[in-house]
């Protein structure tokens, strides 16, 4: 009897025995019960049942788990050698197809013979090189977008590339960005989209760019202050004819560009000093007009009627290029 109330006391405890959730002393009292009662040592097989492992099977486990990582290193090698290979692709098409270029740093010509457009360019520096060149229409407006990149000191060239477009429609203008090439029958040039782009910022811009597409002497002038501009150096005596003529020229920019309805000046004056004498000179637009053959205010109505007169000044004579022509493909 009492050994039959030890078996269903250690029948309660097997369940917790088996979690270890049972003190040391009761561990002891189980372990010694279940080795001499072969009813609990059944009953705790039940709920804790030995596998018998067969030697040979746990090897073949073991090269089975060598072979998985084996597997794995392969695969984690393999998907980081194939994600540089994309990442180097990716870089190299990047650098092949190159970066956009603002037409501020190229050197180009626009031709357009009906509906045809040609454009020949070349990037201002050698280290640069032109990867692509195409052309998008829109309502008769052309879009030019041009994209190069860095080469290496051995592969440096200074290359013109020429493109050969054909529109399905009249063409308008050729842009680039904002800068028009083209318009209205007129090849618009670099350096008079440069000061046109500004003719709303002032006189002192205006010059200040002039005299960096073509230095005129001016020693670039002070902000117009009311009537005249004051040059900031004397003039020697010598020089003063030749940088009379030089403020006239910049003075039909300025009368064609810098003039509103509220505020049209007249004419512009300009202050300097010979040896050490203060002179004024006035240049009326109406001199303006007669110089360059036309009201010197309908040059600045647009870009083209404004490159008629950066060519009546001369000012911006048509690039001639002498490299080497690459043919970018459409």
């Amino acid at each position: 009897m009492k050994n039959e109330l030890n078996c269903e006391i250690i029948k309660d405890l097997l369940p917790l025995y088996v979690d270890k959730l049972v003190s040391e002393e009761t561990k002891n009292i189980v372990e010694e019960h279940i080795e001499e009662c072969d009813n609990c040592k059944s009953t705790l097989e039940d709920i804790n049942p030995v596998e018998k492992i067969n030697p040979e099977d746990n090897i073949k486990q073991v090269d089975c788990f060598k072979k998985i990582k084996k597997k794995s290193r392969k695969k984690i090698v393999i998907s980081i050698l194939l994600g540089m290979i994309v990442t180097l692709v990716g870089v190299f098409a990047i650098w092949m197809h190159g970066f956009p270029v603002p037409s501020n740093d190229l050197e180009y010509s626009t031709t357009v013979r009906g509906k045809d457009v040609i454009i020949e360019a070349k990037h201002v520096s050698d280290t640069q090189i032109i990867t692509s060149l195409k052309l998008s229409e829109h309502n008769g407006i052309v879009d030019v977008h041009v994209c190069a990149h860095s080469v290496p000191d051995i592969f440096r060239a200074n290359r013109t590339y020429k493109y050969i477009y054909t529109s399905e429609t009249e063409i308008s203008s050729v842009r680039m960005g904002r800068t028009i090439l083209w318009e209205n029958g007129t090849e618009i040039r670099k350096e008079t989209a440069k000061i046109y782009n500004i003719r709303h910022n002032g006189s002192s811009d205006i010059l200040s760019t002039l005299e960096t597409i073509k230095p005129l002497g001016l020693t670039v002038p002070l902000p117009l202050n009311n009537t005249y501009i004051k040059l900031k150096e004397e003039i020697p005596a010598s020089d003063e004819e030749k940088h009379l003529e030089n403020m006239r020229t910049a003075s039909c920019i300025l009368l064609a560009l810098v003039y509103d309805s509220y505020n049209e000046p007249k004419n512009i004056g300009w202050e300097y000093k010979v040896n050490g004498n203060l002179k004024t000179i006035t240049f009326s637009k109406e001199e303006a007009s007669e110089r360059c053959g036309k009201d010197i205010r309908k040059f600045g109505d647009s870009i083209s009627n404004f490159q008629e007169l950066m060519d009546i000044l001369e000012l911006t004579p048509k690039i001639k290029f002498h490299y080497r022509s690459y043919h970018l493909e459409k």
